[in-house]
């Protein structure tokens, strides 16, 4: 594996006065509420949303006024034909913090998910910390599952993409790809690995993947059959949130 010099400045601690800009890009014409709600839902004092859009279909001025002019959160708009790496770039280039947080815009995160992993920046000498163990919502079925329990706090050459905090000093080396239809995520985890950039997956908790009975709808082209290959079952649940929850 070849490897590079990777220059980062990790001089400053990280506190709970360091910045995080959560990025969410989104074609869904519903996703607003549950993005919103997931950024709302932290309790990380310091923080900011920017929303990327790619469908023309959406209403840019509409999902404006839904957000009551709250000056931490910004909404842009690109072209749909422009894949997800494009949006993201465009997403961490106007953002202000030195931490960027990717939250997909279907998916679950509790209120303690930034609060519980930033700190582990200041534990490891890793570069992007995320989940590569992380519960999995069957909404149709409600039914809760476990995948990969076995990689927990631990240093790791791949995370789950809706899970990735990044310090962003990588983005001098390693963007997402603006060409790739699919799969940026595993492309970006898989460049930074063979970069130099140490990759670090914290616990399972606080985060849920969530699979509805619409598979057109998810980011994360992958089957339901696939996603329950060796995953553990939890329970048969209405509410997920008390087997999710850390303390």
């Amino acid at each position: 594996m070849k490897m590079y010099d990777v220059e980062i400045n990790k001089e400053k601690k990280v506190t709970k006065a360091t910045g995080v800009s959560i990025i969410t890009c989104t074609n869904k014409l519903d996703a607003l509420e549950n993005i919103l709600n997931n950024y709302y839902r932290q309790d990380w004092r310091v923080k900011e949303l920017v929303i990327v859009v790619n469908n023309n279909r959406i209403d840019l001025n509409d999902w404006r006024k839904k957000i009551n002019l709250n000056k931490n959160i910004t909404i842009y708009k690109l072209e749909e034909q422009k894949n997800l790496g494009r949006c993201l770039n465009f997403a961490i280039q106007r953002s202000k913090y030195n931490y960027v947080s990717k939250f997909d815009d279907d998916d679950y995160y509790g209120e303690k998910y930034l609060s519980k992993l930033m700190p582990l920046f200041n534990y490891t000498d890793a570069h992007i910390i995320g989940k590569k163990s992380f519960f999995v919502y069957f909404k149709e079925s409600k039914l809760l599952t476990l995948k990969f329990p076995e990689y927990e706090n631990k240093e790791v050459p791949h995370l789950a993409g809706a899970t990735l905090t990044i310090n962003k000093d990588v983005f001098k080396k390693v963007k997402f790809s603006e060409t790739l239809v699919a799969g940026s995520d595993s492309d970006f985890c898989n460049r930074c690995y063979f970069s130099g950039f140490k990759l670090y997956s914290g616990n399972r908790f606080d985060y849920v993947c969530i699979r509805k009975s619409n598979k057109d709808e998810h980011t994360w082209k992958i089957t339901d059959e696939d996603l329950m290959i060796k995953a553990t079952r939890i329970a048969k649940t209405e509410d997920f949130t008390k087997y999710i929850s850390s303390n």
